[in-house]
């Protein structure tokens, strides 16, 4: 089979700068006799190097990455264009080269269903065991190589295609080794140190390369609305002052109006604003905003001068309804003892469930695909009558509150000698 290319020379250009390490293609499918079309498969993408298809759009986020959305449907080649019930774009594939992850997304009405790796049952006794799961509309999941997808038509007719993924192992290995060799700078040290990693499943954080400072007594106005969390995002090597770390995926700073002794806040480098905008492909981002987080606060173990600072008092979390633009992750320590902490709102925003853990984020957004928000309950706590988070004593004068919190904090480490 032959194919004609149709992607643009301007699409080719800007198409050059994008780095993916999996290659996409797919090839006709008979599901009912399990037999692979013996033909070239048709490419859908592969690395910076080839696409075939003329209904792919590059889509530039905000903060300088891309994501390649492709629509692919009857008259694509490759597809059954003989088939009448395929509309011309009833899948759409959407490609993110921060997290290397392949999402398909379904936009006709016709049944499509999914049948996962190519794994088919030997003996079926209807067409619903045999083609998987029904796709929902608008509904993503993520693509996985050998992944069949049917479409039904009319008297049980079906057409597939059966997508192929690989991984671009060569390019991966030298990828990584031209990062170990990339320095990015966070700050200029006249210090000599060693460089040491904290390695988790999802990445590597150089902890050399993090940068600890005092926050602000008098922090200026400049840069803290509500877009100035998408600012340090974009550029953060412009923002020295008030950045601790950055790297491709994510940006760590000084909460400029801090609630505790730390506060710090991790933000993705890609464009999202709420919890409930999570998608499984963001899981990647997520734990690696948790790896930045935890090698922030071991920075500070080791070189804090408050020998009475443990892990066990640094809190990450997220607010359930964010109060600025891009989400972030907060790394704060449970002392919430700071001149900037002046009413309901924050002490609630911090002591309360509106102070959603990670593992909590992380774990829902595994378990069901997605964050489920109730803007009603989290809204109506933060009016709520303040209280103590250890005792729940209830305080309605906040300087009362804090030294009473105190105290009671005081106990509970001396109780698990945690001193």
């Amino acid at each position: 089979m032959s194919f004609k290319r149709f992607i643009t020379t301007s699409f080719t250009n800007q198409i050059n700068i994008m780095k993916f390490k999996k290659a996409i293609s797919f090839k006709q499918f008979d599901i009912n006799n399990r037999i692979v079309y013996d033909k070239e498969p048709t490419i859908v993408f592969k690395d910076q190097r080839s696409c075939l298809l003329k209904d792919t759009v590059l889509t530039s986020l905000e903060d300088g990455r891309e994501e390649v959305k492709i629509k692919m449907g009857r008259f694509t080649p490759g597809f059954d264009s003989n088939n009448p019930h395929i509309s011309s774009d009833i899948i759409e594939i959407n490609i993110f080269n921060y997290s290397n992850k392949i999402e398909l997304y379904l936009n006709g009405k016709n049944p499509t269903f999914l049948r996962r790796k190519g794994n088919l049952p030997n003996k079926v006794k209807n067409w619903e065991q045999l083609l998987g799961e029904q796709l929902e509309i608008r509904k993503s999941v993520n693509l996985e190589d050998g992944d069949i997808i049917s479409f039904l038509g009319l008297n049980g007719t079906t057409s597939s295609i059966q997508f192929t993924i690989e991984e671009e192992k060569e390019e991966e290995e030298e990828k990584e080794e031209d990062d170990d060799e990339k320095s990015i700078p966070i700050a200029s040290s006249t210090t000599s140190t060693t460089t040491t990693t904290t390695k988790t499943k999802s990445s590597i954080i150089d902890t050399n390369k993090i940068q600890l400072k005092k926050h602000f007594e008098d922090p200026n106005s400049k840069n803290v609305g509500l877009s100035a969390l998408i600012y340090y995002s974009n550029k953060p090597e412009s923002f020295s002052d008030v950045v601790l770390y950055y790297d491709d995926k994510t940006v760590a700073v000084l909460d400029k109006y801090p609630k505790a002794k730390h506060h710090y806040l991790v933000i993705p480098r890609v464009e999202i604003n709420t919890l409930d905008e999570l998608t499984p492909s963001f899981i990647p981002m997520l734990e690696h905003m948790y790896n930045v987080a935890d090698a922030i606060i071991n920075e500070i173990l080791s070189k804090d001068n408050d020998n009475n600072l443990k892990k066990s008092d640094f809190k990450l979390g997220f607010h359930a309804i964010p109060s600025m633009k891009r989400l972030h992750l907060h790394i704060i320590s449970n002392d919430y003892n700071t001149k900037y902490l002046k009413n309901n709102k924050h002490w609630n925003s911090f002591t309360t469930e509106f102070y959603v853990p990670f593992d909590k984020i992380l774990n829902e957004l595994k378990s069901n695909g997605q964050v489920k928000i109730d803007q009603i309950k989290y809204n109506s706590i933060l009016s709520q009558i303040k209280k103590c988070p250890i005792c729940k004593e209830e305080n309605k004068n906040l300087d009362n509150l804090k030294d009473h919190y105190k105290k009671c904090l005081e106990k509970v480490r001396s109780k698990k000698n945690i001193i």
